[in-house]
């Protein structure tokens, strides 16, 4: 199967949604179609699949790529001829509607991946843009596709109230099975790089310094806990 998937400036810097990219089209041997914000030069950003960039014009007042232009529209179609599924991430841009109603006129299945973006506390910033673009595109847009992909159950139940009679699913992201071998080595070399005592207990924390991840919540709970 030849699958693409459609996405907003595809660039290490942004992460998560990065990741989550490069990690579907890895398990589906697939390609990036980029709607790129032309911020910068990424003509030398690492591709680990093959990425094609579509420039979001006009620069001036479509950088966000919210409308995807009729000339951007023919770049794309170039490209994804013969795709036989899309996977769009993300939303709230041009690219999710325009990718879908490619789609539908193609006869191609679209899969949406959420990311995040219909939790309760993202739909917050920018509230009123987020609405609107919910109100005009949502219905159709998860309606029509195949799958709506959550990444966790809990994901899924906060997003249930905006998408009616999507066809939801979760799924386990498609990433590498770390290497368990010589695990107690690689525990004892960290303990003893950073002077950490064989038999005490860490705390490791994994996640972006944001308030989304409560970092302070986090640090609340470790002095009250009191630890020697």
């Amino acid at each position: 199967m030849r699958a693409w998937d459609v996405c907003l400036t595809h660039d290490p810097v942004y992460g998560g949604i990065y990741r989550s990219v490069c990690n579907f089209a890895r398990a589906l041997d697939g390609s990036v179609l980029s709607f790129d914000d032309g911020r910068a030069d990424r003509s030398r950003v690492p591709d680990e699949r093959p990425t094609v960039r579509i420039a979001s014009r006009p620069r001036a007042f479509n950088r966000e790529c919210h409308v995807v232009t009729p000339g951007m529209a023919r770049e794309a179609a170039a490209h994804l001829a013969g795709a036989e599924l899309l996977v769009v991430h993300s939303m709230f841009r041009g690219h999710a509607p325009w990718a879908a109603g490619w789609a539908q006129a193609h006869g191609r299945p679209y899969w949406s991946v959420l990311e995040g973006c219909l939790d309760p506390w993202g739909l917050e910033r920018r509230s009123l843009a987020k609405r609107l673009w919910l109100w005009r595109h949502s219905r159709a847009f998860f309606d029509n596709a195949a799958a709506v992909i959550c990444g966790t159950y809990r994901e899924q139940s906060k997003a249930a109230p905006l998408l009616g009679n999507a066809r939801s699913v979760v799924i386990h992201w498609p990433v590498p099975q770390p290497a368990l071998d010589g695990r107690e080595q690689a525990r004892g070399s960290f303990r003893a790089a950073h002077q950490i005592p064989a038999a005490a207990r860490v705390l490791l924390f994994v996640g972006r310094l944001h308030p989304m991840k409560r970092p302070a919540h986090l640090i609340d709970a470790f002095v009250q806990a009191a630890p020697e």
